[in-house]
């Protein structure tokens, strides 16, 4: 082993180790994705996660083998990629095995408005529960993350109050909050986490669906009529209320102006206008 003047040799025993440690976290986020990326091909799962799955793998081989010939300066340096690679490499595992999974239970007999929902709840989880893209989030200052935090977190209780609803307004509003949040992740560096590319073609996805006329087809044999609203003694008042506070419906007068009983109005700009 050639050793530079001034530097001393790293004992082979702990360059052993240390190599050890690192492989094998390669490895089990390898094995992650091996099978998610099976599980994909069998069920049909999303072509786009499905491609940024085996992206992902080719990155981790290739990690992998840098490791196995690093000198003891290159695996300190390489550390800290191993431990993002390895992370980022098992929650895009998760997100494909639970893709997979809602692919083979769907059954492909989802209506675009089912569809869109369920992928705005799957990038709900990932941006507000598993936080997936944090990893590669930069802040100038200490206050530029706490005004971050800030915005997300307000982000987050809109969100769930939007989806509370189960209507197609609520379902937009939750989507746009998404695409807003991913828009300030990627303005602090979440640009190169490689869940960003995968989440904007969710977002895009969804609101293709979104805008399909079965988005509000659906809802026509089950929403009020304001007639009914008038003669239900009450039994939507919860409903009206919980609409109305979200800033999302109102009772329509004297003639619904939607088809289902109710004037709903967007609260927010449309996805183009947010995404910038």
């Amino acid at each position: 082993m050639t050793v530079e003047r001034g530097q001393e040799a790293a004992p082979l025993d702990l360059l052993a180790s240390q190599r050890t440690e690192l492989v094998g976290q390669l490895a089990a986020a390898q094995f992650a994705l091996d099978a998610a990326i099976a599980e994909l091909s069998r069920s049909a799962g999303e072509a786009a996660i499905l491609a940024d799955a085996r992206t992902q793998l080719a990155s981790v081989t290739s990690l992998m083998r840098q490791v196995g010939s690093a000198s003891a300066s290159r695996l300190a340096e390489l550390r800290n990629e191993v431990a993002t690679t390895a992370s980022t490499a098992v929650a895009l595992a998760n997100q494909a095995t639970s893709s997979s999974g809602n692919a083979a239970s769907a059954g492909g007999n989802l209506t675009p408005a089912q569809r869109a929902r369920a992928t705005i709840e799957a990038v709900g989880r990932d941006l507000f529960d598993k936080h997936v893209l944090d990893p590669y989030l930069e802040f100038d200052s200490a206050e530029d993350e706490k005004a971050y935090r800030e915005r997300e977190r307000k982000r987050q209780e809109e969100y769930n109050r939007a989806m509370a609803l189960h209507t197609p307004e609520g379902d937009r509003r939750a989507h746009q909050l998404e695409i807003a949040q991913l828009a300030d992740a990627k303005a602090h560096g979440a640009e190169k986490a490689p869940e960003s590319s995968r989440i904007e073609h969710q977002l895009d996805e969804a609101e293709i669906d979104l805008q399909r006329p079965s988005t509000t087809a659906k809802r026509d044999a089950t929403m009020p009529t304001t007639h009914e609203i008038e003669k239900s003694g009450g039994q939507f008042d919860e409903v009206l209320a919980a609409l109305k506070s979200a800033g999302v419906c109102s009772p329509s007068s004297p003639a619904p102006t939607n088809g289902h009983g109710v004037t709903c109005a967007s609260t927010s700009a449309s996805p183009t206008q947010i995404r910038t």
